[in-house]
């Protein structure tokens, strides 16, 4: 993974000791949760079971594009928080600052190391985010490419057929192959590849699917 300048400082201040103990902070916090859905779980079966779920602090076992882009505007949510954080802390300070005495200002201090800690954190899994989503991008579209000229050769040997986007009025637009194209994600080309080569399997001679939300209609005559 190609590192700059900025990673390389968060490293020296030591952040990928912090990192692999939130980690491990976070395994066992979560063990006796996953106990509850999970009777008898053991504790590296817990492990692998909160990396695979996608949540604030995990990517999730399924790493595509969509889920890598939600975990890195999560990134920014966390940041936010640890922030806040802080800033009430400073506040509360300077509000009693005459009522202050040396445990209030250890407790004010530790509180303010760590979440700056996590902040910096946050933004060291960001400036690796930013490395993975380039990788998993440069992957995606070749793998996408390869399903478009795939999609347009099953809709090549189909004759006599339309597509439709239905809206949430139930109102339909014909819609070209190339609007599908460039409005599906992969998963939703290969679905409609998929759907296309499988006609003859159909009794309706009607498929549908969602294309970003929006039902597609493939009507055959």
């Amino acid at each position: 993974m190609k590192k700059n300048k900025e990673m390389k400082i968060y490293e020296a201040l030591g952040i990928k000791k912090f990192r692999k103990f939130v980690i491990q902070l976070s395994y066992l916090l979560v063990y006796p949760i996953n106990l509850l859905y999970k009777r008898g779980i053991t504790f590296q079966e817990s492990k692998a079971m909160t990396r695979s779920i996608s949540s604030n602090y995990y990517v999730g076992s399924e790493l595509s594009i969509d889920k890598i882009k939600k975990f890195k505007n999560q990134l920014w949510f966390n940041s936010t928080l640890h922030i806040i954080g802080i800033l009430l802390i400073i506040k509360g300070m300077i509000i009693s600052a005459d009522m202050l005495n040396w445990l209030a200002i250890l407790f004010a201090s530790t509180f303010i190391i760590l979440n700056g800690y996590c902040i910096m954190l946050q933004r060291y899994n960001y400036l690796r985010i930013n490395n993975l989503l380039q990788r998993t991008k440069t992957l995606y579209d070749k793998k996408k490419n390869n399903e478009i000229e795939m999609l347009k050769k099953e809709d090549a040997l189909i004759k006599d057929h339309s597509y439709i986007f239905i809206n949430k009025k139930n109102k339909g637009t014909n819609v070209s192959l190339n609007d599908i194209i460039n409005n599906a994600s992969l998963e939703e080309l290969q679905q409609c590849r998929e759907y296309l080569a499988k006609l003859g399997k159909y009794d309706n001679n009607e498929l549908s699917l969602k294309i970003k939300k929006k039902e597609l209609k493939i009507n055959f005559q």
